[in-house]
């Protein structure tokens, strides 16, 4: 015959399984709503694909000289090609300051599904130099970050990579 002490016991036991049990199960079902929500967006990601596939940006400016100089997509340049890609694929591309300003926040929604990415946050890094004021630079920062989050997100090459020189 069992003791209470046993039977303590053997209870504790069985809340420790069953607890181990309940987070298994947790963890499951955030796998299968993450696999079922990226099902979902499905038709956002084609869209996306499309866009990416379809997009032609071919002018380039020209930053710095000599050995330090290199070359770039405007923010003009870049959205004067997507916008109507956007457009004919049915795509939102939202971006905006937040945080203070501190960061420009970055999305795609699909306007028939009301599918969204996740948003993208990249930070402004623009201090004030001699030759601009808080406000230009906090405007040369946003206007960065914007061409750069929204060409992240497509997996464009924008610019030469120049970190070697």
């Amino acid at each position: 015959m069992k003791t209470i002490d046993d039977l303590i016991i053997e209870n504790e036991k069985l809340e420790k399984k069953n607890a181990e049990l309940i987070e298994r199960s947790k963890r499951k079902i955030e796998e299968l709503e993450s696999e079922i929500n990226e099902a979902k967006n499905i038709e956002l990601y084609e869209a996306i694909f499309k866009v990416k596939s379809k997009l032609k940006v071919s002018k380039k400016g020209k930053a710095g000289s000599g050995s330090y100089g290199y070359t770039y997509f405007k923010i003009e340049d870049i959205f004067t090609a997507l916008d109507p890609l956007l457009e004919e694929e049915g795509l939102l591309l939202d971006q905006y300051p937040s945080k203070n300003g501190t960061v420009v926040a970055t999305r795609f929604i699909h306007i028939k599904t009301g599918q969204k990415t996740p948003l993208a946050e990249l930070k402004i890094l623009m201090p004030p130099s001699k030759n601009n004021n808080l406000c230009q630079a906090q405007g040369s920062g946003v206007t960065y970050a914007k061409r750069y989050s929204v060409t992240l997100m497509l997996g464009l090459v924008v610019s030469e990579d120049t970190d070697g020189n």
